[in-house]
Order: structure tokens, then C-alpha cells, then sequence
């Protein structure tokens, strides 16, 4: 029934990549087909936006048969010129935040979508601001089958996951990783678990050597059942400097509330406002040791607080089958049209 396109190249480790799980579970409910718009395996920042697409464009036509919709999801809102050769309505899921994107495509190219898709408030009101009425709100979910709410007591070390890795060498800045690593040979009561995804993994065993924290953190490269490590952490962290990096509700972020353990997140994630609002844990304002460094020391300090703002969330809340539930009465309007 759908044509599921994603701008992502299709992940090198299956079930790493947060966008191609939600992807591929809405498929099978919708008995959908899935393909990158991507031309390469490898994420290339350099390569084109508006190339993106065309190089696979004769699959992308004769899949447009077999369905009734097409659903990109996109990192960013871009402007993808293949959509002007498809001939059926075209959902846009932006994956990433919007709130600082400094210039949209246009207006006629916008309205073009049957619908385009945002997880949060705060990128909502963006694109409300600009005239659009074809912009619906749909908020990330997970698979909470899989996670088991569990209770770590609290106790030195401080056991943090990271579970967002960089796809570029650039992003070791930009999300954070060099800070990090810094933090963890400046203290001696923080652990972090950095979960990876097949992508410069050796890069990033280099980095461990050089900073000399191989004592103090570890290095997963591979398909691991996520809920084994939530049962050993204390909380999940994911930092950034650029918003379009990350999903604007990360899943690593919501893995960890599901399991009853709060996060650690930059402001320039919109998850952060939720985080905020519900008090399950510590928002950083800017990539800087000293603010990172303050910010574990209230993690660990209002601890049981957090925990307990955490378990009044119900889980549902977070679930992917809700995510399937809205997505369907968007699909139904559309073609009810």
C-alpha cells in the first residue's frame, strides 16, 4: 500500500538505525516496500540534496504502481526534485530538527505533500508560522515490547549509554565524542557504553587509545539486544551542536525512559522540552566540559527524583504502535481525498 523512500542510506548493521526500524515496522503493517534515496551505502555529506532520488527513479516509478502512497522520510525538509516525476500523493516525515534551518524550500514545492510530517512542538510551530495547513504532528515511537522498565540503584561508577553514533568523521565534534572522552580522563566516577553501528569504529578505537579512558568506557559494534543493556545502565546521554544530526525524539533517548532511567540531552534537541517539562532528566546548553561535568553531578545527586518522574510516564505513551495508529488516519484521509 506504501512506498516507504528514505534519504538514509540503508543501515550497514540491521536494526542500528532508528528511521529504517520505525520504517520497516510501518511496512509490514501497511504490507509497504522500502527503499533509500540515497546512491551510495556509505553517508557522504557532500553528495547533492537534490540528487538524492534520481539515480534509482525507474524503481521508484514501477514500486509507484503497486502502491497508493508515497512516504519519504528526510533528515531535513530538502527539496527533492525526483517527486515531481511521481504521479501519487507524497507524505514528507522529517526525521531531524528544523527549528534552526535557516532556509526551507518553497512554498509551492512545500504544498505540493498530501501531508508533511513533525515529531515535536517546537518544529511544528515553525512550519505553521509559514502559511502551511498540510503540516501534521506525529510523535516517534518505539517497539516498548522490548524494553523491560527496571530499576538500577544507584552507585559509582555512573553507567551512561550512548547509542547516536556519528555517520562522519565531523560528527565526533559536532555530537559530541571528543568532549566525552575528555570528560571521562578528567573524572573517575563516570562509565559510558558507546553502542555503534558498523561506521568508523576504528576511528573511534583510535580516539579511546588517544584520550586513554580504555579503562573507563567500552566500544559494542554490533546487532545487540538494547534491553540487556538497559537493565545495567544508570541513563542515556546524546549530545549535539547541530540538531539536524539527530532525530529531533531520539530513540536511544526514549529506550531510556521506557526502562525507567533518565537521560542527559543538548537543548538543541527538541526532546529537551519534553525532558524539561516532565523532569526526567539534565539538559546541557552547550557543548562544554564544565556544563557537561555540573550536569553529571545532578544526575547523580537528584537521581531517585529523576527515576521517579520517570516511572509516572506511562510507556504507551512512547509506543510505536500509536505512531502506526496516527500515521493510519493520515493515510485514510489522504486517500479518502
Amino acid at each position: 500500500m506504501i512506498s516507504y523512500l528514505c534519504t538514509s542510506p540503508l543501515p550497514k548493521l540491521k536494526k542500528t538505525d532508528a528511521v529504517y526500524n520505525e520504517i520497516n515496522f510501518l511496512a509490514e503493517q501497511t504490507q509497504g516496500t522500502i527503499n533509500s534515496l540515497f546512491p551510495f551505502d556509505t553517508p557522504n555529506s557532500k553528495f547533492p540534496i537534490p540528487l538524492y532520488g534520481l539515480h534509482n527513479l525507474l524503481t521508484i516509478k514501477k514500486l509507484e504502481k503497486q502502491h497508493k502512497i508515497n512516504h519519504i522520510f528526510g533528515s531535513g525538509l530538502f527539496r527533492l526534485p525526483f517527486v515531481y516525476f511521481l504521479k501519487k500523493p507524497c507524505i514528507y516525515s522529517v526525521v531531524a530538527s528544523i527549528h534552526h534551518q535557516r532556509q526551507f524550500p518553497s512554498l509551492s514545492y512545500l504544498k505540493k505533500f498530501a501531508a508533511i510530517i513533525i515529531s515535536n512542538g517546537r518544529d511544528y510551530q515553525r512550519l505553521e508560522n509559514l502559511g502551511l495547513n498540510n503540516v501534521k504532528l506525529v510523535q516517534t515511537g518505539i517497539d516498548i515490547s522490548k524494553i523491560e522498565p527496571h530499576t538500577t540503584p544507584l552507585k559509582s561508577p555512573l553507567h551512561l549509554l550512548l547509542a547516536s553514533a556519528p555517520w562522519e568523521k565531523r560528527q565526533f565534534e559536532t555530537k559530541g565524542i571528543h568532549l566525552l572522552l575528555k570528560m571521562l580522563q578528567q573524572t573517575q566516577d563516570v562509565y559510558i557504553t558507546f553502542l555503534w553501528r558498523g561506521i568508523l569504529s576504528d576511528h573511534m578505537k583510535t580516539l579511546i587509545e588517544q584520550y586513554g579512558v580504555s579503562q573507563k568506557c567500552s566500544l559494542i559494534d554490533e546487532v545487540v539486544d538494547i534491553n540487556d543493556y538497559m537493565q545495567k545502565i544508570h541513563g542515556t546521554i546524546l549530545l549535539t551542536s547541530d540538531a539536524s544530526n539527530v532525530k529531533a525524539l531520539p530513540h536511544s533517548l526514549i529506550e531510556s525512559l521506557v526502562s525507567q532511567k533518565p537521560v542527559i540531552l543538548s537543548k538543541k534537541i527538541p526532546m529537551a522540552d519534553f525532558v524539561q517539562k516532565t523532569k526526567v532528566g539534565i539538559i546541557i546548553n552547550n557543548l562544554e566540559e564544565k556544563e557537561l561535568i555540573t550536569g553529571l553531578k545532578i544526575l547523580k545527586q537528584d537521581y531517585e527524583t529523576l527515576v521517579a518522574n520517570v516511572k509516572n510516564i506511562a510507556p504507551s505513551f512512547f509506543s510505536i504502535k500509536r505512531v502506526y495508529q496516527d500515521y493510519q488516519k493520515i493515510y485514510a484521509a489522504i486517500l479518502d481525498c
